[in-house]
């Protein structure tokens, strides 16, 4: 069962991933680090939408509530670097994942994710 929802999270990250591409395509293309930025956002977006109709805050709100403010000056600091388009809103969650309940490991991948765009930025931030 645990394989299933492994299997449905990454086709839901490879459906925002399209999004992003879809967000993005328009303009000219990124460079190769400002691309990996755009596609660890929106790696974290989709856990950070997890997390929410999943209810994770009823788990641990104090993690959830400090997650999802990294997660927003993240957002806010792509939104500066790259603009809006940088930065898609979220999508929706298939129900195979939102039908789950919450587990911590839920919420410490959400903290991964983000943690690794906190880093892609702060590289992305000593290059320049």
């Amino acid at each position: 069962m645990k394989a299933l929802g492994v299997a449905i999270v990454l086709m839901y990250l490879a459906m925002s991933m399209a999004y992003a591409q879809q967000a993005t395509a328009v303009h000219s293309p990124l460079p190769r680090g400002e691309l990996d930025a755009v596609f660890l956002f929106g790696r974290a977006q989709a856990f950070h939408d997890i997390v929410r109709v999943q209810h994770c805050e009823q788990i641990n709100a104090q993690a959830v509530d400090a997650i999802n403010q990294r997660f927003e000056n993240a957002r806010a600091q792509l939104a500066a670097r790259f603009g809006e388009r940088a930065v898609p809103a979220g999508g929706q969650v298939p129900a195979q994942i939102a039908d789950h309940s919450c587990d911590g490991l839920t919420i410490e991948s959400y903290s991964h994710h983000v943690r690794e765009l906190e880093q892609q930025l702060s590289s992305l931030s000593a290059n320049n």
